[in-house]
């Protein structure tokens, strides 16, 4: 007579778990995916991901219910339990930790070196359009005083180049960081526009005749110009989900050195969970790098 062995079943709920666990992680990367690719709006791209933080808080509490399953009658199934709190966990982590910046950190989106005189956002059509005709909103009272006592040690970078210079420096900070440049315009000092302009030279004749002595070469006629800050607007993209930044710098022309500034400011939500600042405080080691370069 042949034994007949039966395996002990697995509890449903641990098997679900693990599966939610899966399927939370595949929605928030497509979530994460059609956001930074633009194919949807931000706020679809946002429910989607917030779907996803759904589905593995429910991967939590199945695994709870199985792992009380498996306590009290014996099944089979804690590999699946300890599968789906780990998938849950790595999903939930980011929103958690996301939850505690914005309590430590206050709800601002828009930070600068200058909260008394930020650098201006171009309204040009070409910037326009690069911001999705989007520009920031001048910083009030509130905002400022927010900033100073959140990140005191973002101050206006000074570095001791003439203007020039210092906005090549600028440009090669911007780039090393891949931000992309939406419009840029070179600083022109008040000697440089004081400078005397070249004249024009004479209009050639209209019939040179045999013998006549040649025309000397014309110079090119330069246009006086306005003295003017340098500034650079770029974008830049956030890590993860790739939420477009705009930034605006400064340079201005200094005795023998260059001031510089920066604004960055979130295109999307009341809070930047800190991302501003630490984008400027990445701009100023750049700078610094490409400084020590230079030298």
């Amino acid at each position: 007579m042949r034994r007949l062995i039966l395996e002990e079943p697995f509890s449903q709920a641990a098997v679900w778990s693990r599966r939610l666990g899966v399927f939370a992680l595949l929605v928030a990367a497509i979530g994460a995916l059609i956001i930074r690719s633009g194919i949807v709006e931000v706020v679809a791209g946002l429910a989607v991901f917030g779907a996803a933080i759904f589905l593995a808080c429910a991967a939590v509490l199945l695994a709870g219910a199985g792992m009380a399953i498996i306590w009290r009658t014996g099944r089979k199934g804690m590999g699946h339990v300890v599968t789906g709190v780990l998938l849950s966990l790595a999903l939930l982590a980011y929103p958690t930790w996301l939850a505690y910046v914005a309590i430590r950190l206050p709800p601002i989106n828009d930070v600068t070196t200058d909260v008394n005189d930020p650098p201006a956002f171009s309204k040009s059509e070409t910037a326009l359009a690069a911001r999705a005709r989007r520009t920031p909103s001048d910083m009030n009272e509130a905002r400022r005083f927010e900033q100073q006592r959140a990140y005191p040690e973002v101050q206006p970078i000074v570095i001791d180049v003439e203007a020039k210079e210092g906005y090549g420096l600028v440009r090669e900070a911007v780039r090393a960081l891949g931000w992309r440049i939406v419009e840029e315009a070179d600083p022109v000092t008040k000697e440089e526009a004081s400078a005397p302009a070249a004249r024009p030279a004479p209009p050639l004749p209209a019939v040179l005749r045999r013998g006549a002595p040649p025309v000397p070469p014309q110079r090119p006629v330069q246009a006086r110009r306005e003295p003017r800050d340098g500034r650079i607007d770029a974008i830049a993209r956030s890590l993860i989900m790739g939420f477009p930044d705009d930034i605006a710098i400064r340079i201005k022309a200094l005795p023998d050195q260059t001031r510089i500034d920066i604004r960055s400011a979130s295109r999307y939500g009341r809070h930047d969970f800190g991302v501003n600042a630490q984008r400027i405080r990445r701009f100023a080691r750049e700078l610094q790098a490409q400084l020590d370069a230079a030298q």
